[in-house]
């Protein structure tokens, strides 16, 4: 009975800490948003008047827009609700198509140059690795739209479309240049997290064991990379939110990324803030989801959540 009180207990405390760290977080990305609504108004407002000499004019402007806006989204009034939908639907696909190819090919890739680590086609796999982690979206682009229109000539048809939205082949162009980075980062990363796990003593001893290398590996060294791996792949979703923009504008794929720049460029901040927004609070819900998340993989940090400790 005691056993079971005390588990409760446990339990209870637990789940107090995860309550309380929720809370923490949420409030911080409040105050976050609101810096952040602030510092666009005054960016923008830069840009359309001339340069960092105009800060003292800006300031009182950009203040009154920020308490305006604000206090519009607490009174349920955000101009251009159903656009905001279509455009985020649109980003969080192209989005969710780059981070599952990139999952998909990254974590196999980086687990089998950790498993042959001792190979040439470690050092081989870490150089191809670094040359995509280092290779900017706007060039990847341009070589895949070079490739798809040099092979539509070759062979005298059309391959794939370039430019446009689509639920179609108008995603495949985009969603490779997007994957690209997160691609090589999830595969080194995840090379140098298997890396040190497989090399380590009780990875010896399982082995020592007679246990078979496949459940050695998936059982025991994957169980222990399991906040690493969290960690790259919320590092690579974060890498994809910031290259989004950008891709988005190259294809001229219609979402929140394309029409951000666009409004940057003809210093709309209202259509600006609306359309950053969105892409921010992405960002903060992923790093609240991994923290959630480490609390389940590792004990350790289950316990100094809980506060037990």
């Amino acid at each position: 009975m005691a056993s079971n009180s005390e588990t409760t207990v446990v339990q209870t405390i637990h789940f107090a800490g995860i309550l309380t760290l929720v809370l923490k977080r949420v409030l911080a990305s409040i105050a976050t948003l609101a810096a952040l609504i602030f510092f666009v108004a005054v960016a923008v407002s830069l840009s359309a008047r001339g340069g960092i000499s105009a800060l003292p004019q800006v300031l009182p402007d950009a203040l009154q827009f920020s308490l305006s806006f604000i206090t519009g989204i607490a009174g349920g009034q955000l101009a251009g609700v159903e656009e905001l939908r279509g455009l985020l639907a649109r980003s969080l696909g192209l989005l969710l198509a780059a981070l599952m190819l990139a999952l998909m090919l990254g974590l196999p890739l980086g687990a089998l140059a950790a498993v042959y680590r001792h190979r040439r086609f470690a050092r081989g796999f870490l150089f191809v690795s670094f040359l995509g982690i280092s290779m900017p979206s706007f060039f990847a682009a341009m070589l895949l739209i070079w490739l798809n229109v040099w092979v539509g000539r070759l062979l005298g048809i059309h391959i794939l479309p370039v430019y446009g939205f689509g639920w179609d082949a108008h995603m495949i162009i985009p969603t490779l240049v997007l994957a690209a980075i997160p691609t090589a980062n999830i595969a080194r990363l995840g090379y140098n997290a298997l890396f040190d796990v497989l090399e380590s003593d009780f990875i010896r001893t399982a082995h020592s064991k007679g246990l078979r290398p496949h459940r050695v590996f998936l059982v025991h060294a994957m169980r222990a990379a399991g906040v690493p791996l969290l960690t790259i792949i919320g590092v690579s979703i974060r890498l994809s939110l910031s290259i989004l923009p950008v891709v988005e504008y190259i294809f001229n794929w219609r979402g929140l990324g394309l029409v951000l720049l666009q409004s940057i460029q003809t210093s709309n901040a209202t259509m600006a803030v609306t359309t950053l927004l969105p892409l921010a609070l992405t960002f903060m819900l992923v790093n609240i989801l991994l923290e959630l998340l480490y609390a389940t993989v590792d004990p350790r940090v289950r316990l100094e959540v809980g506060g037990t400790a």
